[in-house]
């Protein structure tokens, strides 16, 4: 009984004390990651710079508004996350996107690639 009532209360006291380190993290992990999305939408311009606009005849955009952009459509998009256990930890969410930040930097290579060889 009395294991009992210790297993509570150190559930109690890190469910307390979470929400501070929750409160610092937060921040820390959008400082870390804005960068990232600034780095995919420099990314994006380039490619709708090199792409979109002779070939479609679509107008130039610049930096912010394809940030915003690509932000709005990260928020919709659904990323799968393999399952070991009931909730994927934080080592499987990085993966994915350091995995999609790789891709970016590779379809930019592509890209840079076709854009020398058409001109």
């Amino acid at each position: 009984m009395l294991t009992e009532k210790k297993d509570k209360s150190a559930g109690c006291l890190g469910a307390f004390l979470s929400i501070p380190m929750l409160a610092f993290m937060v921040p820390v992990l959008y400082l870390l990651v804005f960068p990232i999305f600034m780095l995919m939408a420099w990314i994006r311009v380039y490619l709708w710079t090199w792409f979109a606009v002779p070939y479609l005849h679509l107008p130039p955009i610049t930096f912010w508004p394809m940030l915003g952009f690509s932000l709005l459509i990260s928020t919709f998009r659904v990323t799968q996350v393999r399952k070991k256990q009931d909730s994927p930890g934080w080592t499987e969410h990085f993966g994915v996107f350091v995995a999609e930040l790789f891709g970016n930097l590779v379809l930019l290579l592509i890209g840079y690639i076709i854009h020398i060889h058409i001109h």
